[in-house]
């Protein structure tokens, strides 16, 4: 009878030690595989930033369901060109990567006559706006733009870091031509934040 209770006793043992170094080795294998990678910016990226090696970073990260959402190292591709903007140390979003560029848009770089508000960066959407003045008449706003994205700002340096920085700013190319009217006649250009 005690040679049957050390036979139930040592069984019983290596089922737990069979038992514990299964958990141990699923653990240790979970905690040591290598995760996926996906692209980081390594920089501000902008309406048609042709994407390529330089531009990003790669990084490992479990991102579980959201992982098809983002951009892996190995789908960059020749042509591949950014349709919004994303900023530094962002996962690039396959939503933001296109091959052809949505036709309709145009770049154009201008100094508003007021420094704009700190809120508005590189991706904000804004309005531009003018109040007119003829012969010494000054009218009432206008809206020129409803709404255009800022690519980029160059902030001045030297004599001239009081100014207003230099917008880089993507406008419907409907709305060109009343822009460029509004510089050409030196009216005053305010960009607005749209939606706050």
């Amino acid at each position: 009878m005690a040679r049957l209770g050390r036979k139930r006793i040592s069984k019983l043992s290596v089922l737990i030690i069979t038992v514990f170094a299964t958990t141990i080795s699923i653990l240790i294998w979970g905690y040591t595989r290598p995760l996926p990678e996906y692209l980081v910016a390594k920089s501000p990226l902008t309406y048609g930033t042709q994407l390529n090696a330089q531009h990003v970073i790669a990084i490992e990260m479990n991102l579980g369901e959201a992982s098809n959402l983002y951009l892996s190292p190995s789908e960059i591709l020749d042509g591949q060109v950014v349709s919004r903007f994303v900023g530094v140390g962002e996962l690039i979003p396959r939503s933001a990567i296109t091959l052809e560029l949505p036709l309709g848009f145009s770049s154009v770089k201008l100094t508003p006559s007021v420094t704009p508000s700190s809120q508005i960066g590189p991706g904000s959407f804004v309005e531009i706006w003018t109040v007119p003045k003829v012969q010494g008449q000054q009218y009432a706003p206008a809206a020129l733009v409803a709404e255009a994205e800022v690519a980029a700002i160059t902030q001045p340096e030297g004599l001239f870091a009081d100014e207003s920085g230099n917008y880089e700013l993507l406008i419907p190319q409907e709305n060109i031509s009343t822009l460029l009217e509004a510089i050409a006649m030196e009216h005053p250009i305010y960009l607005v934040a749209s939606g706050l």
